[in-house]
């Protein structure tokens, strides 16, 4: 890390040369993105199409006014609605909210499901903290006044098996706090087995297996197999022995 760090370890008139000197680059690139974009789109509307992002993009124009507020329509469309239920709210982006607020009364009958811990969208600019901020916000739905946002913690797990739960619980609980996965993994959140007729069973108690990687180098650091492949090798060759 030392080494890697003095490779880094330059002062600000440096850093301003190289801004400059990738400066006129950087400019022609998002020159030839934004013509590329407005060529682009200028196809898609002479052929009457549009593809995921713009129908995002068109529909939350139609529903939100200029200062972000629910729109004339949003209001006309929101009255046919008695719920809006929302699946995998970790995986909302900005402007997915937008449309679900507008046409929700301000969020008033908004009803959304989703886990942190399986939010894996941030690429395509999913905003798992939106998620976060009504499950710190909401108060727990036995103590929330009427009207007052409120959550109901899904713990009870009716998949799986006890010791696989136990094993999950115990990878979260050292691996996740708020600073790291946006979420401290505490007693609430830990989940729980279901099922009553599935006792604990030492049998079906999780393994961890390591595997060796320096068979897949020569001895001089070269590679000489897949890495990608040796694990699930090994995984595979396990559930042989297993079984």
């Amino acid at each position: 890390i030392k080494r890697l760090g003095e490779r880094f370890d330059v002062g600000a008139a440096e850093v301003m040369d190289d801004l400059r000197a990738v400066g006129p680059a950087m400019c022609a690139l998002l020159d030839v993105t934004a013509r590329f974009d407005g060529a682009f789109t200028a196809l898609k509307r002479k052929r009457r199409l549009i593809d995921f992002a713009d129908g995002e993009h068109l529909t939350a124009a139609l529903l939100t006014g200029e200062d972000g507020g629910p729109s004339p329509l949003a209001a006309d469309a929101g009255r046919l609605y008695r719920e809006i239920m929302v699946d995998e709210y970790q995986d909302t982006n900005e402007v997915q909210n937008a449309i679900f607020r507008a046409v929700s009364r301000d969020g008033q009958n908004l009803f959304t499901v989703g886990d942190v811990k399986q939010s894996i969208y941030r690429f395509r600019l999913s905003r798992p903290e939106l998620f976060m901020e009504k499950y710190h916000k909401y108060a727990p739905a036995e103590e929330a006044a009427p009207g007052q946002g409120r959550k109901i913690l899904l713990s009870d797990n009716f998949r799986s098996r006890p010791e696989v739960l136990s094993g999950a619980n115990f990878i979260f609980r050292n691996v996740m706090t708020r600073a790291v996965g946006e979420l401290d993994y505490t007693r609430a959140e830990a989940l729980r087995p279901g099922r009553g007729d599935l006792p604990p069973d030492p049998r079906y108690c999780v393994e961890l297996d390591c595997v060796d990687l320096s068979a897949l180098t020569d001895g001089g650091g070269e590679e000489k197999a897949d890495k990608d492949l040796f694990a699930p090798g090994a995984a595979a060759k396990r559930v042989r022995e297993r079984l």
